[in-house]
């Protein structure tokens, strides 16, 4: 593996298919009188002049997409093709090996089985663009994430953000500890007094940043942060406490990392539902998606309509998130990737039982509609629907507040039990 940052990656876009013009205050001119000197005839009354953009600037609305169709187009003239699944994943074959290059504006992380052909594409880089900065070992740093392989041979890799935890618990004086991110009551609304606009802006931006480390690295925090999320225009002190809760329980596990390995050729989606638990009878979705046995993702909402029981929650949540299995499969197989039909599990047999018979009577339409859905994705073979016992649920840890050694096994389960 390899990571690439190119400098000032915008400015190596052209724009050329129209005009955008920029006014420049007094106080930049004078910066451009140092290599312009003949720039007063251009200067109105006010010390403003005018200039146009040859280059794509930051902020500027098309200068993305402009950056993006430059990389795209010294890419393809290096053999690359796209992944027509996910326009920033780019593969070449370069002798008998695959480089894969997977872009974020103007991050690149590169992997190939041959060091040689990283090298060979580093250089390539280097020669189109002015300034790029690379990192070749088993350590590295990518969008704030820490990637590090394991011991030689051993085929794992963890995936942290420790740095990013410390100092969030830093910043913020953190002290104390919990065992779980939410006690049995996260869900539950209360009338306690509003927090202050100070406190409500930095319950906001807490929020914030702890939905970002869940999102990557930390999904243990999954649950409570959907949640609080819900909160941070009209944060009270009570979900003060909650938050609070969360960063204690980072407090308890700062180092906590995801371990892949990649063993195995399967993709499983775990989908659940937890019934009417939210306080306006809305049910809660949690779903893992694991491919050859690692989390690669994990999402917890609450539901969007109010069901009438257990089956038809369970039924909401499947058609919301069965469409994930189809997306993955199509996106590894687009890699060159084989693999086996996705497997979704679920917990409710009455469910099943409706998406792989049908039957039913339905008084609204669109659960009929959503049954339909999941129905023919099951009999055109698209996946396979399995039951699986209530302990052995993996989302479960994403609709309830699990608390002692089975909020710890299942955990265990998501992360990856495994230290490198």
């Amino acid at each position: 593996m390899a990571t690439a940052d190119i400098g000032g990656a915008y400015l190596n876009a052209d724009m050329d298919d129209e005009e955008v013009l920029m006014e420049l205050e007094p106080a930049l001119i004078e910066v451009v009188r140092t290599f312009l000197p003949n720039v007063d005839p251009f200067v109105d009354g006010r010390g403003k002049m005018v200039v146009k953009l040859d280059k794509a600037l930051y902020e500027c609305v098309q200068s993305a997409l402009l950056w993006y169709q430059t990389l795209a187009e010294h890419l393809t003239s290096l053999g690359f093709t796209v992944n027509k699944y996910d326009k920033c994943v780019w593969n070449r074959n370069w002798r008998g090996s695959q480089i894969t290059i997977m872009l974020y504006v103007d991050d690149l992380l590169i992997t190939c089985k041959s060091d040689e052909a990283i090298d060979w594409l580093l250089a390539k880089l280097e020669e189109r663009f002015v300034e790029v900065k690379n990192s070749r070992d088993g350590d590295l740093s990518y969008l704030g994430m820490h990637i590090k392989w394991g011991a030689s041979n051993s085929g794992k890799i963890s995936v942290s953000m420790e740095s990013y935890v410390k100092g969030l618990l830093q910043e913020y004086g953190v002290t104390g500890y919990a065992s779980s991110p939410a006690d049995k009551y996260i869900f539950d609304l209360d009338d306690s007094a509003l927090m202050s606009d100070s406190d409500r802006k930095e319950y906001h931006t807490i929020v914030a940043k702890l939905l970002y480390l869940a999102n990557r690295t930390r999904p243990d925090i999954m649950l409570a942060i959907s949640f609080l999320t819900t909160r941070v225009t009209t944060p009270t002190i009570w979900d003060r406490k909650k938050l609070w809760r969360v960063l204690k329980y980072l407090n308890s596990t700062p180092d906590k990392v995801m371990t892949v390995s990649g063993d195995g050729g399967q993709i499983e989606i775990y989908v659940d539902a937890a019934f009417a638990l939210h306080p306006d009878a809305k049910s809660h979705t949690g779903v893992i998606v694991k491919v050859f046995g690692d989390t690669v993702l994990v999402k917890s909402s609450k539901q969007k309509i109010v069901t009438r029981d257990s089956t038809e929650a369970e039924l909401v949540a499947l058609s919301d998130k069965i469409l994930i299995a189809i997306r993955c499969y199509d996106f590894l197989t687009e890699q060159g990737v084989t693999v086996e039909v996705p497997v979704v599990y679920q917990d409710n047999t009455s469910t099943i039982s409706l998406v792989t018979n049908g039957g039913g009577k339905y008084r609204n339409k669109y659960i009929h509609v959503r049954q339909q859905v999941v129905l023919q994705m099951f009999r055109d073979g698209d996946v396979k629907i399995v039951h699986v016992r209530t302990g052995e649920m993996d989302a479960d840890v994403c609709t309830k507040p699990l608390q002692g050694e089975l909020g710890r096994r299942m955990v265990s389960r998501m992360l990856g039990d495994c230290i490198i």
